[in-house]
């Protein structure tokens, strides 16, 4: 069967990903919270730090459905299941910095340029803690890199602002690894999907039906951008907080849905043109 929920709590909707969480749902009556302002439209906004707990379960009381993007540790987890004693289907947006020897094939200390951190610790015990305890409909989904198309502070900018200072860029590793990213409106949109028929509870990676290695990508977003730097590779790292993460699946579940996805070199053009252009929307940063 498929549901239309009228009302989703979103949690950290004035977030990059909670603005193309929101335009996936057109029909629905968002609930946003969130700690900071955001010029996105929402039929009600809710200020304040999810961690309290009141707060918290007044607005879930209102929810049919629920997507978290900002529970980063266990205890904030933990605060969401005494927030929500009612049974209600639940995203929430993990992490591939999760990765444990227990769903990759390779040690921690051969996964990339950065090894698993607090960050990806707490991601991973929020999951297991939610998988054990939470009462309605859930979906882990395993996030990887995301590319914001509407956001003058995208971190891959900064190899188009490093390219256009120095005439160089340097790219982690060879250049030749596949990386794991995904476009904030493709996730919304898978998101979308799943709320359309919640059931069970699964942990999936979210990943592109084709990834493209990190050079690949840099030249997309050169193309678009005008630019022709000198690639210089070896670098320790990218501009991601977390490095670039190489695309290792493991045993992990993969998820593409039914979604159609454009190619990410067309994405990566496409942010090239807007920095060319500086054709972004003022969204706070």
């Amino acid at each position: 069967m498929t549901h239309q929920f009228r009302r989703i709590v979103v949690l950290g909707a004035g977030g990059k990903l909670g603005r193309a969480v929101i335009a996936a749902h057109p029909g629905s009556h968002i609930l946003g919270v969130s700690r900071r302002g955001a010029d996105v439209w929402v039929r009600s906004w809710h200020w304040f730090d999810r961690r309290n707990c009141q707060q918290l379960s007044r607005v879930l009381a209102q929810a049919d459905a629920v997507i978290d993007l900002c529970c980063f540790d266990s205890a904030t987890a933990e605060g969401l299941l005494q927030a929500c004693p009612h049974q209600l289907p639940l995203i929430f947006a993990s992490s591939i910095a999760e990765r444990e020897p227990a769903y990759w094939p390779l040690p921690e200390s051969q996964l990339g340029p950065e090894p698993a951190d607090l960050y990806g610790q707490g991601k991973r015990a929020a999951a297991e803690l939610l998988l054990h305890h939470w009462q309605g409909p859930l979906l882990v989904a395993l996030l990887p890199q995301l590319v914001c198309l509407d956001d003058r502070g995208e971190p891959a900018l900064a190899y188009v602002t490093t390219a256009a200072q120095t005439g160089q860029v340097a790219l982690a590793g060879s250049g030749d690894q596949q990386i794991a990213t995904l476009e904030c409106r493709a996730v919304a949109r898978l998101f979308a999907q799943w709320l359309a028929n919640p059931n069970g509870k699964t942990r999936v990676q979210l990943n592109h039906p084709r990834p493209q290695t990190l050079r690949v990508l840099v030249d997309a977003l050169m193309q678009g951008a005008e630019l022709s730097p000198q690639i210089v590779i070896g670098a320790k790292r990218g501009p991601h907080s977390g490095g670039d993460e190489p695309l290792y699946t493991g045993s992990m579940t993969q998820w593409q849905g039914e979604v159609t996805m454009r190619p990410l070199t067309e994405a990566f053009a496409q942010l090239g043109r807007l920095w060319k252009h500086n054709d972004f929307p003022d969204h706070p940063v």
